[in-house]
């Protein structure tokens, strides 16, 4: 699998994953018992995603060595590694606030990723900016 295939295919697992947070998040305030009922129909469907998005996210990092020295990449794996025991936690005893965080993280998380910086600011704006002073 090429570069830019496994960056597309981890970029769709994020986005399955936030969605699936999203709507378990909403459907949590709404019926709980709906709510018990897509969270066991969906364990599985969430291993797999979880498996899958360590295993792209890993291989990518492998791949490119340098975004080890990129402190967006620290801020974003911490956030992440935060996230899943609360997000665990969170929708298996049904701690609302716990789900709503973790939801919060993950987006953060997944907002840090796409602009390649802490701050959310455009990675490249910033670069242009700077590299017209110089």
């Amino acid at each position: 699998m090429n570069h830019q295939t496994l960056i597309e295919a981890h970029k769709g697992i994020v986005y399955l994953f936030l969605i699936s947070l999203f709507v378990k998040t909403i459907i949590s305030f709404i019926n709980q018992d709906l709510f018990d009922k897509v969270r066991q129909k969906t364990k599985v469907i969430e291993m797999v995603l979880g498996t899958l998005l360590i295993v792209t996210g890993g291989t990518l990092l492998y791949s490119v060595p340098e975004y080890l020295s990129q402190g967006w990449l620290h801020v974003k794996l911490t956030l992440v590694i935060i996230g899943i025991p609360l997000a665990i936690i969170g929708l298996k005893r049904n701690k609302k606030i716990l789900i709503i965080i973790s939801l919060l993280i993950f987006v953060y998380a997944y907002l840090v990723a796409k602009t390649k910086s802490f701050t959310l600011s455009d990675a490249t704006k910033t670069e242009m900016i700077v590299s017209k002073k110089v």
